[in-house]
Parts: structure tokens; C-alpha cells; sequence
């Protein structure tokens, strides 16, 4: 398959395909992953393993972080601040960003594989029961997204995986309404409760024949969206420019970008935005592409706990030690409690 660039399905790849085990449920999935966690923990001696990377990050982004000090941390690339939030009790901050961005983005402060985002364009859709502490962004309206996975090396960084994406969309037909067209993509099925619809647009809506309506603008896997390897696909030029500009952050040892942006001329000039960055516990999510069988995505998730061990055992030759044990299963059970 030829793949260029993330753009439109046609380009890599249909949505309607999916591989067998691609929909596996998260604690079935990392019931076969935690044994591979086990034993490069045990190979490197530490309960914590990563968690003296990133020093910008608590726990170098493996859990009981927060992620305003990541957006923080990259503002030579975004040239933004965001607002943190304590929900419903911040609501007329929300209110008055809308009225002066027009459109935003809400999530929390903690949080794992897309939950409780919104992006908002007036205040009646963000949810009535949403509380706790978020944080306000602007809406970055770039028409592509990838992830980028990086690792430090002794060289510098270097990238291990990208992750082209395809947010979720339908094409009418002319005949059948919204809800039908979903029906007939079982990823779009299977996320459909966390799809969300433009204003005016209604699951029982009849898209003219050809027009294309997107079920969504969050790149998360679980909301419909298709994954698919671009690592070697990718244009060169692309590559450097995007590793140019995130090696200005000298902390950045190991973990994934979300990168929004229009064109693959802007990644080669190092014009993009950083929509999240995700620590030591960043997935690989090249892996979820519909073309590998479960056993080859294992083998590239061995692969990625080997490098965070290589880099684990770099840091810590330099003095960087892992979360004390104690303080560890302490912030584990607040990052929990918190989800």
C-alpha cells in the first residue's frame, strides 16, 4: 500500500477494514502487555519503569501527572498557554474564551485514550455533569493529525513510530440517514456513543449523495478513527523538520506527539502544533494498524518497552533515579482514584 501523507481514507486505506483483534478491549489487551512490563522492569530493577525520563513531567508521564505542565513545557512550538479549570465552578471563564476564540477545547488535567475531551463551539454542548479539573485550549484546525513516537539516543532523538490518521466520516448516498450510514462501519459502531456531530447536524440527517459528513476531530482510536502505519512512507524532508524542532526540547527523553497540521510541507518547515504529548506511557499506536495481526502488534510493543528500557538505564547512568517505591504506589493510587 502507498502511503504518502494522513489525509482522506482513500490515500491508505478503508475505515470499513479492521484487523481481528483491533477492537479488543483495553484490559484484554494489556493482560497480554503486562507480562512484557513485568519483565523489562525486572530486566532494568526498578516497580517504576520510566519514570526518571521527562523531567518536565511527574513521573515522567507514566501516571499522576499533569498535563498543563506538558503544554507548558512546549510553548516554543504552540506560542500558547492554556487555562486550567475547575469545573462547573469555572464555567463563565469557558464562557468568555468561547466568546473571544470562538471555538475551544476542554480535557482534563489527568486522563488516558481520549476520555472527556470536548471541543466546543458554544457552551449548551459541553456536558451538564462534567466537574473536575480541565484544561482550556484553542481548537487547532489543522485538516491532518499523526502521532509521533520518540525516544532519545545518545545521538539525540529519534523517531520510532508514526501514526497516520483518518478521522471518522461517512459519504451519503442520498437515501439513507445518518445512523444507517454509521451502522454499516463497525469501528464507527462500536465508538458511535462517542462520536459527536457538527451544530444542526442529527443522526436522523440524510446526507445528499456524495457530501461527506465527519463524525468527529479528536484522534483517538477508540472515537472511530483509523490508524495506520507511515513510519517509512513518510516524506523525509517531513521527518527532519519534525525532529529539528521538537530536539529544542532538551528534556524530552522517551513518548508520543499528537501533531495537528495542514500541509506536509508545513511538517517539513516545522510549522505545526502540538495537540498533546503523551509520556513514558504513550501506546504505540502504529500498532493499530488494521494490516498487523496481534502478534505483530505485541512484537512492536516489545520493541517499544526495550527502547523506554534503553533509555531507562541511559537516564539513570547519569544519576536520574526512578520514583522511590513507596511515593510511587502512593501517586498510583491517586492517579487512579482520579480516572
Amino acid at each position: 500500500m502507498n502511503i504518502s501523507l494522513p489525509s482522506e481514507a482513500e490515500e491508505f486505506g478503508d475505515p470499513k477494514v479492521h484487523s481481528r483483534w483491533e477492537f479488543m478491549s483495553f484490559w484484554k489487551f494489556y493482560m497480554l502487555v503486562f507480562p512484557l512490563w513485568v519483565w523489562y522492569s525486572i530486566k532494568n530493577r526498578t516497580f517504576f519503569l520510566g519514570t526518571n525520563l521527562n523531567s518536565f513531567l511527574n513521573n515522567g508521564g507514566l501516571f499522576h501527572y499533569d498535563k498543563n505542565a506538558s503544554n507548558e513545557y512546549f510553548y516554543f512550538i504552540n506560542k500558547e498557554k492554556s487555562i486550567t479549570l475547575n469545573l462547573p465552578a469555572d464555567l463563565d471563564i469557558v464562557k468568555s474564551e468561547l466568546a473571544i476564540r470562538k471555538k475551544i477545547v476542554i480535557k482534563p488535567t489527568q486522563g488516558l485514550r481520549g476520555k472527556s475531551i470536548h471541543i466546543l463551539e458554544n457552551i449548551e454542548t459541553l456536558p451538564r455533569e462534567i466537574h473536575g479539573n480541565y484544561i482550556l485550549e484553542s481548537y487547532h484546525s489543522g485538516e491532518k493529525e499523526i502521532s509521533v513516537l520518540v525516544s532519545r539516543t545518545a545521538a539525540g532523538l529519534q523517531i520510532d513510530g508514526i501514526t497516520g490518521k483518518v478521522f471518522p466520516h461517512v459519504t451519503g448516498d442520498g437515501i439513507s440517514q445518518l445512523n444507517k450510514l454509521v451502522e454499516r462501519v463497525k469501528r464507527y459502531r462500536i465508538a458511535k456513543r462517542k462520536l459527536t456531530l457538527a451544530a444542526g447536524i442529527h443522526w436522523d440527517y440524510i446526507p445528499k449523495k456524495g457530501e461527506k459528513i465527519y463524525l468527529g476531530r479528536i484522534g483517538n482510536h477508540n472515537r472511530g478513527c483509523l490508524f495506520v502505519d507511515i513510519t517509512i512512507s513518510l516524506d523525509s524532508k517531513a521527518k527532519d523538520g519534525l525532529l529539528k524542532a521538537l530536539e529544542q526540547g532538551k528534556e524530552i527523553d522517551f513518548g508520543r506527539f499528537d501533531i495537528n497540521f495542514n500541509h506536509l510541507s508545513d511538517l517539513a518547515e516545522g510549522q505545526f502544533k502540538i495537540i498533546e504529548f503523551n509520556g513514558v506511557m504513550a501506546e504505540p499506536t502504529h500498532m493499530y494498524d488494521p494490516r498487523y495481526t496481534l502478534s505483530e502488534a505485541l512484537g512492536i510493543y516489545r520493541r517499544h518497552l526495550q527502547r523506554l528500557g534503553d533509555c531507562h538505564r541511559a537516564k539513570r547512568k547519569k544519576g536520574h533515579r526512578p520514583t522511590p517505591f513507596l511515593r510511587g504506589l502512593r501517586e498510583l493510587w491517586l492517579h487512579w482514584q482520579k480516572r
